[in-house]
């Protein structure tokens, strides 16, 4: 087993709760309490649920860490500790009550959808507010930018300049014939935008919204 970021003592707890003998901050130990927890589902009690795979990624984990050391109003999930156990990746994460916007958002009134359109805003207007966690563009210990307009690419490392990443854009392009078509765009793209901190995906299932009665939040 190993622990990638540290683990709180409410996931210890839970551990040690779920586990059928003595509990052992083991493989073992945490693996049988691990399966013992997750038979049915990923919420671990009403307080912790944990995210697991073969292939989750740190960065949004190290990123969500980030935006609240800087800012105390901007809503997300509180990181408990991420652990690796056979090749599946557990990250633990603080539980949070409402629903997902995909499943509401059809029975939504429209001043309720222009609320979560003018919140969402703010939040984004909060987010790109705050200091970049590097010098270097993308996210992730090293950072890195990903690329999933066709297939999953990740950027070299250590990308300081708009110039750089452009490269990186164009790079995708590699198939016989796109050359002419490169060389045409290559010239349309800025090098002067200013760097800012933000999400890459706002499909509407990860946001989770919270009560009715005062208004959509």
């Amino acid at each position: 087993m190993l622990i990638l970021r540290r683990l709180t003592p409410d996931v210890a707890a839970l551990l040690q709760q779920h586990s059928r003998e003595e509990y052992e901050p083991s493989g073992h130990g945490v693996s049988s309490a691990l399966s013992n927890a997750l038979k049915n589902v990923v919420q671990l009690d009403h307080r912790v649920v944990v995210k697991l795979g073969p292939n989750i990624s740190l960065t949004d984990v190290d990123m969500t860490a980030h935006i609240q050391r800087y800012s105390t109003d901007i809503p997300l999930p509180l990181p408990l500790g991420v652990l690796s156990l056979g090749g599946i990746i557990y990250t633990f994460m603080r539980r949070i009550d409402g629903c997902s916007l995909d499943k509401l958002w059809p029975d939504l009134t429209d001043i309720e959808k222009c609320s979560v359109r003018d919140q969402l805003n703010l939040i984004l207007e909060k987010l790109r507010s705050l200091p970049l966690p590097d010098q270097y563009l993308g996210g992730g210990s090293p950072p890195q930018c990903v690329d999933c307009r066709i297939a999953k690419r990740t950027s070299p490392l250590s990308m300081e300049s708009e110039t750089q990443f452009n490269e990186f854009l164009l790079s995708g392009n590699c198939q016989p014939g796109m050359e002419p078509y490169v060389a045409f765009i290559r010239p349309m793209l800025r090098k002067n935008h200013r760097f800012v901190l933000t999400h890459g995906d706002y499909i509407p299932a990860i946001f989770w919204l919270l009560g009715r009665e005062e208004g959509f939040k």
